[in-house]
């Protein structure tokens, strides 16, 4: 098990980075598809900005929550959101959607989070929750 302060502090990182990655995405999508070597095609914007919106809302949701519970329930959420989003850049690529460069930049950067969200997960007790 990882240790409280290391589990804290990969919860830290995680939440700071998903705001600093999500504004960008959310205010100036065109600007992340050029530094992705993607066409800033209306389709490009738009998953841009809903991408955004989600790390945003993660970042927040990690900052506001204080039970341990919920925040096992936020980690779980962004690593599950995480495997999805490698999934579907992997598809992406194998389909010749993106290039090499733009795939391994997004899956990347969602192992990395993926990562610190498990990290996270690793330093939460498991506490019984009911529904």
């Amino acid at each position: 098990m990882a240790s409280p302060t290391t589990s804290t502090a990969a919860i830290t990182l995680l939440s700071t980075l998903r705001c600093i990655v999500g504004i960008p995405a959310l205010i100036t999508p065109t600007s992340l598809s050029s530094i992705l070597s993607l066409p800033p095609t209306p389709t490009a914007v738009l998953l841009g900005r809903l991408g955004g919106v989600r790390d945003i809302a993660f970042g927040i949701a990690l900052c506001a929550v204080r039970s341990s519970a919920m925040k096992r329930n936020v980690l779980s959420v962004c690593v599950a959101s995480d495997i999805l989003d490698m999934l579907f850049i992997s598809g992406c690529y194998a389909n010749g959607y993106v290039g090499g460069y733009p795939a391994s930049v997004l899956g990347g950067g969602s192992l990395f989070f993926m990562v610190l969200g498990l990290v996270g997960l690793r330093g939460i007790k498991a506490v019984p929750v009911s529904i």
